[in-house]
């Protein structure tokens, strides 16, 4: 696995060596720092797949905590003492939306 400080410090050494290339020394603030983002989506397109790589136990992590969260399928909010606002039919849209959020990720 990538270490996150090396990979940093590649990005931020590779920023450094373009801004003294002469096509960048009379760039003003903006474009130096949109230079700096453009270097940071390059460097994350390259390395996507070693920086988000899962764990060889992931898998099975996730397989143990879905099989839990199949035990616990019948909680609701009050189970919880969560507060009615919570639970309302105006906040079930950002649940709505959290849940999609969540899903994405996965």
């Amino acid at each position: 696995r990538l270490d996150s400080r090396t990979v940093l410090g590649g990005v931020r050494e590779l920023e450094a060596r373009l801004r003294e290339h002469p096509l960048w020394r009379g760039a003003g603030p903006e474009e130096l720092a949109a230079l700096g983002e453009n270097v940071e989506k390059l460097v994350t397109l390259r390395l996507h797949a070693r920086l988000f790589q899962g764990e060889e136990d992931d898998a099975e992590r996730d397989r143990v905590l879905e099989e839990r969260m199949a035990c616990l399928h019948f909680l609701e909010p009050k189970h919880l003492d969560m507060p009615d606002f919570v639970c309302s039919p105006a906040a079930a849209g950002s649940w709505e939306q959290a849940k999609q959020e969540l899903r994405k990720m996965g």
